[in-house]
Order: structure tokens, then C-alpha cells, then sequence
């Protein structure tokens, strides 16, 4: 039976040679199958059971999947299974950090337990969310898979300065409970103020033209609120709980870190200028790195070659007609005139098939053309497709497909043509379902043609290419007969073509939104408008060099690197308010100026310093399938 078939198959296309290069491979080794599901289907839960399906009924086959919806679906259990890897690495990272500069297993557990109970409580409200809202904002998706390595950066900052603080005081004093408070009198406003700012920083997300930064937002604003809770109570209590001894070698020895933030501290405090203009010049330097930022957004190439999807993708883009579409949707009225005008729309389509098909870019398109093609070579019995020369032979295509039996072509009309099929009978099938007038409404009604270019994977920039020349040939050359006729480019492409520009007003968007936000509430906290400037100029300066760096090294911007702008103000605003905070307050119990920074710099400094440590932690992003993940992982 599947020999048979499979002859059948072989002899069909060896006399219809267009049709074979759609579904079969340049090489003859493999058949091609095209699904086109519903709208608003969940892929995570279609894709496994077409996957069972193919494996029940072609065991033995060699099979491969690609598209969109596989994509969709299978992405999912991706990101499940490359957020344990992240957040094992990540985790593992820091707590090496942390203990060889704390040198205390119980130090290093209160700070690890505040992080894993904030990132369950997020992961805990974004599940909650997606229950009561109902909304899909909630939903982990792809662009989430940054969210767990972004909070334990952020959620290890507030516990390190306060045990590095405590460790510190406590050293001084000798008395656990007056180092505690002094801590905590120090430590409060600036990691409340933190927190504050962070979330501020992660909210102005909502105003992305993406739904799913919505869910985004809310989950890493709550973390950082729960994180702030937590260190102020738990980390404390734990402290008090714990009988700390001061000649031990973790409180009486100062720790690398510590040491080198002295070093540092001096080296600033000696050569200001020198500091300065060496680090206005690396800006600089990064600055003109932005002109060269390019963007992309084709999540084809997010995926690492050797991966499942990437490898599975390009198979099919270089075995048959490719993964992603440019479709073309015509609304006119394409049947209803006399013989003149409906060879004229047809020439239009046919002349736009051509120049589609011309494109080096495109491997084959799709549309009515191709079925009107079809039905004249078996009108005239011609040995292949040529244009139908004129407006009565068209006629007599018409007649044809009037007078077929209309369920062989029903599937390729349906998607095709914008209204559905009346019927699916010839005209003696018909007496006892319609009238025999009515038979021929399916096709004198035609108002609507799908024209759909398949094209391999491309970049973001030659897709804006291919758009770009389709939209002017569009414009100079369609004009099609009939009222209230209209032309609009859709697909895949056009999204992603599109995307692009929403991308980057999202990212300018988020980053003077923050900025501007943080620079109120260092004003309003500080009551000084000169300390809410100086607190977000290692913010702008950080934003800048990081696309800059990206801009020089060519690391593209997509949705997933643009989070960047938030991540580094989130992460970024906690050091300059401690180091502000902690001077003003210095100021205040009016330490002499010529110790004042020297004093400054060894409470908050090593702190600060230990933070970026242990945030090296953003080094497990290199460990995600992802490249853009990667890439953030560099940057930050």
C-alpha cells in the first residue's frame, strides 16, 4: 500500500515539477508536511502531540520540525531546563565567592537563604498573578529566562553589605548587638532606597509595546521589595542568633577584597584628575560604539548551531522552501468583472509572483495564481505552467473550476482566497443541498487572494531589505480593478521587520524613564538635587559603555539584550546611593574632609566591591542555549 502510494507520489510530481520543489528535497531523499494551526492554540501542548503522532505513524523515518509554532512549543521545556542549569552555576559561583572572602559557612547561608526565598516568592507572585488576572503576562516565556540570575544579583547586594558591615563594626566594637545596630542605623535608608529605585527601574517596563514585559516588570519589582524585607528582618535576626567570636578568622582578618579596596581607595584619592579624564575617556571611546549597533530580532538566530531547533531549521531551509514567509493579502473584487478587468488583476498577481520569485532571497511562492496556472495546463493540456495569455481563456479556467469537483481544490482555494467555500460538490451533487445558481457563488464572490513568499532564515537587515523593495514594487505596480481595493504586507517578516523599530523605542523609552525616575527619588530621599545628579552619573555612564561595547563588538540588540538598560540601572543604582548615603552621613557627624572619602570608601567600598565579585554570578548566563543570553552575560 505505501509503495503504491509512494508511486502515485513519485509520478505526480515528476509531471508537476512546481509543485514538487515545495514538497520535495533538492536531493529526492525527503517529503516535506505543512500544518497551519488555529489561532490562539497553546504550541507547548500541539507540538508534543504532533510529535507523537509523526513517531507512531513514520517510525523508521528520519524526521525533522521546524517553524514558528514548533518553536513556540518546544520552547517552553527549553527554558525549563536551561533555567536549572543557570540558576545551579549562578548560585554555585557566588557562594565560592562570598566564602573566600567571608570566610563563614553561616555568613554565606544567611545571604544564599535570603536570595533562593526571594526568587521562590517571585516565582511564587508571578503564579499567583497568572491565576487571579488571567492574563497571559505571567507566563515564563522566553524572555524570562534572564529573571532568576537577575534577582540573585540583585537580592545578594542588600546581605552583602549589611554581614560585611557587621562583620566590620563588630571587629571594632567587640559587642554583637551594638555592631547590629549601628549597622542596621547605617544600612536601612540606603538599601530601602536601593530597593526603591531597582523597582522603579524594572517597572517602567509596563510602558514596553511588548505584553510580556508587563509580567516582567511586576516579577523582578516584587523580588527586589521581598529581597528589601528580608534583609532587614531575617538577616538580622539571623545575626543575633549566631554566637559570633571576634578572634576568629573571619571577623579578625581583613579579607582579600578588603585589602584591595584600600589600594584602590588610595589611587583615586591620589590622582583624581588622572581617574577622571582616563574614565571620561573610555565613555567617550563607547559612545561611538552606539552608531554601530546593529538589531536583531529573527529569533532563528537566538539559538547556538548544534541545537536541536537551529539544526532542525536550517535542514529544512536548505532542503526545501524555507522557514519564514512574506505574505501579501490583495481585497478586491477578483471575479465579478467581465473578462478584460479579471485578466488585468490576474496580471498584476502574476507580474508580482515573478518579481517575488526574482528575489535571490525567496525560494517559491504561493497564491491563486499558481491554482489558475494549474487548472489552465489541464485545460489546454499543456506539458507545463505558463501565464494565461488572455482574459477568454481565463474565462474558461473559471468555467473549469466552476464545474469541478470543488473538494480536491477546496484546501488550496481555502487558503488562498479570503471567504470560505459554499460548497464542496460538483453541479449533479447539488440538487438536494442548494440551488444550482448557488453552486457558482463560491467563486463569483472572491474578494480576497493570499499571495505568501517562503523564504529561508535571514538576518533582521536583509529581511528589511526584502520588505522595503516588496512595499515600492507594491506601491508603483498594483493597481487593481474594482472599489475599495486594498493592499497589505503581513507575515513573519513584516513582524520582524517591524519589531525592530518597536525594539528600540522600547529601549530609549526604559532607559530615560529610569534614569529620570531614580534621579527623583535620590532628589526627594536626599533633599538635594545635586546628590540625585551625581547618583545617576555612573548609571548613564554604565549604559553607555555597555552598548557601546556592544556597538564594537558587534553583539546585537533584540528584545532580550534590551533588557540591559534596566538590569544595569537596577544593579548599578545600588552603589553610588550607598557611597552617598554613607557620605552624607559622614557629613553629618562632621568628619574632617581630608578623611571623609578615605573613611567613606572602607565602610561602603569593600562592600561594593564584594557585590561585583559575587555578581559574577552573570557569568552562568554563557552557559544558556541562547546566544542573546550569552551575550547579556558578557556585557553585565
Amino acid at each position: 500500500f505505501v509503495e503504491a502510494n509512494l508511486n502515485e507520489m513519485q509520478k505526480y510530481f515528476y509531471n508537476n515539477p512546481d509543485q514538487a520543489e515545495r514538497f520535495v528535497s533538492t536531493n529526492k531523499q525527503y517529503l516535506s508536511i505543512a500544518l497551519r494551526p488555529k489561532k490562539l492554540l497553546n504550541m507547548s501542548s500541539v507540538v508534543p502531540e504532533i510529535k507523537k503522532i509523526a513517531a507512531q505513524y513514520l517510525d523508521g523515518y528520519e524526521i525533522h520540525y521546524a517553524g514558528q509554532p514548533y518553536i513556540g512549543g518546544e520552547t517552553p521545556e527549553l527554558i525549563k531546563t536551561d533555567i536549572s542549569t543557570l540558576m545551579g552555576i549562578g548560585i554555585l559561583i557566588m557562594i565560592l565567592v562570598l566564602f573566600f572572602n567571608f570566610r563563614s559557612l553561616f555568613a554565606v547561608f544567611i545571604i544564599i537563604l535570603t536570595i533562593v526565598c526571594s526568587l521562590l516568592s517571585m516565582l511564587g507572585f508571578m503564579g499567583w498573578m497568572r491565576f487571579l488576572t488571567g492574563t497571559e503576562y505571567f507566563d515564563f516565556t522566553m524572555m524570562n529566562t534572564s529573571m532568576p540570575i537577575i534577582l540573585l544579583t540583585i537580592a545578594n547586594s542588600d546581605g552583602v553589605h549589611i554581614v560585611s558591615r557587621f562583620f566590620r563594626e563588630f571587629r571594632r566594637i567587640g559587642d554583637k548587638k551594638e555592631a547590629l545596630t549601628i549597622t542596621m542605623n547605617a544600612l536601612t535608608q540606603p538599601i530601602f532606597l536601593t530597593s526603591i529605585t531597582t523597582s522603579a527601574a524594572f517597572i517602567t517596563m509596563i510602558f514596553s509595546p511588548l505584553d510580556y514585559m508587563i509580567g516582567y516588570a511586576f516579577g523582578i519589582a516584587f523580588g527586589v521589595m521581598w529581597a528589601l524585607f528580608l534583609s532587614c528582618t531575617m538577616i538580622p535576626s539571623l545575626i543575633m542568633l549566631k554566637n559570633w567570636s571576634v578572634s576568629s578568622r573571619a571577623i579578625s582578618k581583613e579579607s582579600i577584597i578588603e585589602k584591595l579596596t584600600i589600594k584602590i581607595s588610595s589611587l583615586v584619592f591620589n590622582n583624581p584628575k588622572k581617574v577622571l579624564i582616563s574614565s571620561l575617556f573610555i565613555v567617550f571611546i563607547s559612545l561611538i560604539g552606539i552608531w554601530f549597533v546593529s538589531v536583531e530580532v529573527n529569533i532563528m538566530k537566538f539559538f547556538k548551531p548544534g541545537s536541536v531547533i537551529r539544526d532542525s531549521t536550517e535542514f529544512v531551509d536548505d532542503n526545501f522552501t524555507g522557514t519564514m514567509n512574506l505574505s501579501i493579502k490583495l481585497e478586491t473584487e477578483i471575479t465579478d468583472f467581465n473578462g478584460e478587468a479579471n485578466y488585468k488583476n490576474y496580471e498584476q498577481l502574476y507580474e508580482l509572483k515573478r518579481f517575488l520569485e526574482k528575489n535571490e532571497k525567496i525560494n517559491s511562492t504561493i497564491s491563486l495564481v499558481d491554482v489558475l496556472n494549474q487548472s489552465y495546463k489541464i485545460y489546454m493540456d499543456l506539458d507545463s505552467t505558463v501565464k494565461i495569455p488572455n482574459g477568454n481563456e481565463l474565462d474558461g479556467v473559471y468555467d473549469l473550476l466552476r464545474n469541478s469537483n470543488s473538494a480536491e481544490i477546496q484546501d488550496d482555494l481555502q487558503s488562498l482566497i479570503g471567504e470560505p467555500l459554499l460548497i464542496c460538490c460538483n453541479v449533479e451533487e447539488c440538487d438536494e443541498l442548494c440551488d444550482n445558481e448557488d453552486v457558482y457563488q463560491y467563486f463569483e464572490n472572491i474578494d480576497k487572494v493570499l499571495l505568501t513568499a517562503l523564504i529561508n532564515t535571514i538576518s533582521t537587515a536583509e529581511i528589511q531589505e526584502l520588505v522595503t523593495s516588496t512595499e515600492q514594487y507594491v506601491e508603483q505596480n498594483i493597481n487593481l480593478e474594482g472599489d475599495n481595493t486594498k493592499v497589505e504586507i503581513s507575515g513573519l517578516s513584516v513582524f520582524i521587520n517591524e519589531f525592530v523599530n518597536i525594539i528600540l523605542q522600547s529601549s530609549i523609552l526604559s532607559i530615560l524613564l529610569s534614569i529620570l525616575l531614580i534621579l527623583i527619588i535620590a532628589w526627594i530621599f536626599f533633599r538635594s538635587f545635586k546628590w540625585g545628579i551625581l547618583s545617576i552619573v555612573p548609571l548613564a555612564s554604565a549604559v553607555v559603555l555597555n552598548f557601546g561595547l556592544m556597538g564594537l563588538t558587534g553583539i546585537h540588540l533584540n528584545h532580550m539584550t534590551a533588557l540591559l538598560s534596566a538590569v544595569i540601572i537596577g544593579v548599578g543604582v545600588d552603589f553610588s546611593i550607598h557611597y552617598i548615603s554613607d557620605y552624607r552621613r559622614n557629613l553629618i557627624q562632621k568628619v574632617s574632609m581630608d578623611k571623609i572619602n578615605k573613611k567613606t570608601s572602607t565602610d561602603v567600598g569593600y562592600p561594593i566591591l564584594l557585590d561585583v565579585g559575587s555578581n559574577m554570578g552573570f557569568i552562568a548566563l554563557f552557559a544558556s542555549v541562547l546566544i542573546p543570553i550569552n551575550h547579556m552575560g558578557g556585557l553585565m
